[in-house]
């Protein structure tokens, strides 16, 4: 993207990228969008971050501070559009139950990389395992319908898996890491 106007950037990287997207076997649906949706995508992340450059100079802040902290807090926003590469149900583009089951497991990593972007960094090897072990479960259930099956009901289950560890990681947290959950609760 470059920073270029929306449309400039969705007719170069039509011609450009989607076309060896499909070649590749992703639909051309998912292909357009993924193009178009990272194109966009170039507003917020570093070194173009037109967006980031405006909203540091309205809160008069750091430049390059603003932008990579935009690009931690828009993360899921960098995941979407490969699992709806992968499974085009995500962009309605199934049955009932595999759109219903798509959108839940979707649902469920992105509320857990939402809670997962608040841990506080530096606070040891504690903090690095539990993020770790964390991110295996977000790719595990975000990933679920592409290797269990789009219409598979253990991906369901694997949802329902994760929005539970999601009201329960304050708690799991603070028993893991002690140290850093004080700092965390301090900051919130």
């Amino acid at each position: 993207g470059m920073g270029m106007p929306s449309t400039a950037i969705y007719v170069i990287l039509a011609s450009v990228v989607a076309p060896a997207l499909v070649s590749m076997g992703v639909t051309p649906l998912a292909a357009h969008m993924f193009i178009f949706y990272f194109g966009i995508m170039s507003f917020l992340t570093p070194p173009v971050a037109v967006a980031s450059y405006v909203a540091a100079g309205l809160a008069q802040a750091d430049m390059w501070q603003t932008g990579w902290v935009g690009m931690r807090l828009a993360a899921v926003a960098f995941v979407l559009p490969f699992l709806w590469a992968y499974n085009p149900a995500l962009l309605l583009d199934g049955s009932w139950l595999a759109i219903l089951i798509v959108t839940c497991t979707t649902f469920s990593a992105m509320l857990l990389i939402a809670r997962s972007v608040r841990v506080v960094r530096g606070q040891g090897l504690g903090v690095v395992a539990f993020c770790v072990l964390l991110g295996g479960v977000i790719v595990a259930i975000a990933t679920s319908p592409i290797w269990l099956g789009p219409e598979s009901l253990f991906a369901l289950a694997a949802a329902g898996a994760g929005v539970a560890l999601y009201y329960a990681m304050p708690a799991v947290f603070e028993r893991a890491v002690p140290r850093a959950a004080a700092t965390y609760r301090a900051s919130s």
